[in-house]
């Protein structure tokens, strides 16, 4: 295992809205006992016929590597989850934490994040969590809110879980983890926000248009339809979803510009045409 002082240096700077936790890309590893592990990281990647923590380089996020986290493979005696772990010293209040994850298998498993803050009493207390049960198609941006109160000492956890049945079937769960980065509230409706990918259909359309992003925008945002002298004719709110419907029966046919908005910032912005009914 990696000695614990490495868990406590600040490897990289913190910038005044965004952190990237301190080898969050995963490009720097090392080998110890034949068993590579993710620099400044700690994990319980103890056996060479069994590794719950490896680099994935086929699959890779970002970068050349990306970290994978399993639970421990099947036929391996007192079974543990796959984890990683590291610690650094924060060096303002965050909100947000952000993570790219390419969930590949879970059976009766479960892959998650967890973010602990060091308390006046020298415990871990948690301060957000994120976890899903679910594969994905690809690679997903997730995002949730932690509730940072203080300077102090940051744990960020990843688990893969399995599951014991009473008959001896055993399940398993592993996720492929980069792109890591603790950010302010308003960085997250600036630089977060601009890279959602989102598709528009039916265009051309009649009566409606529904709009689905590859990643939910926290808090209210707003679709707008304007037409091309920039008068608004018609406004969406949606609140914390990736996907939602607007309809168009009282639109006249033309072309339009459909806005995506977010805290009354342009994020998306396409043409939409509207035919005749």
């Amino acid at each position: 295992m990696k000695p614990s002082y490495f868990t406590f240096l600040l490897c990289l700077p913190i910038f005044s809205s965004n952190a990237q936790i301190p080898n969050g890309n995963f490009e720097e590893w090392e080998t110890i006992n034949n068993i590579e592990f993710p620099v400044f990281w700690q994990t319980n990647n103890y056996y060479e016929s069994s590794t719950p923590v490896d680099k994935e380089e086929e699959d890779a996020i970002e970068g050349n590597y990306s970290m994978k986290i399993s639970s421990t493979a099947l036929g391996i005696g007192n079974q543990l989850p796959g984890c990683a772990h590291i610690k650094f010293l924060p060096q303002q209040f965050y909100k947000y934490f952000i993570a790219a994850v390419k969930i590949d298998s879970i059976e009766m498993g479960e892959i998650a994040i967890r973010v602990k803050q060091r308390t006046s009493n020298g415990l871990f207390e948690k301060i957000g969590e994120w976890g899903t049960t679910t594969v994905t198609a690809g690679v997903s941006q997730i995002v949730f809110p932690i509730t940072q109160t203080q300077l102090d000492t940051i744990l960020v956890e990843i688990w893969a879980f399995n599951t014991w049945t009473p008959n001896g079937v055993i399940g398993y769960s592993e996720a492929i983890i980069d792109k890591l980065n603790l950010v302010t509230a308003s960085s997250l409706n600036g630089g977060f926000a601009n890279s959602v990918k989102w598709l528009i259909f039916p265009n051309p359309t009649k009566d409606f248009v529904s709009i689905h992003l590859d990643q939910a925008l926290l808090g209210s945002s707003q679709v707008r339809l304007l037409d091309l002298q920039g008068r608004v004719h018609k406004t969406h709110q949606f609140s914390n979803l990736k996907e939602t419907t607007m309809g168009l029966e009282d639109i006249p046919p033309g072309v339009y510009l459909l806005e995506l908005r977010k805290a009354g910032e342009l994020i998306k912005q396409t043409k939409l045409v509207v035919l005749k009914k």
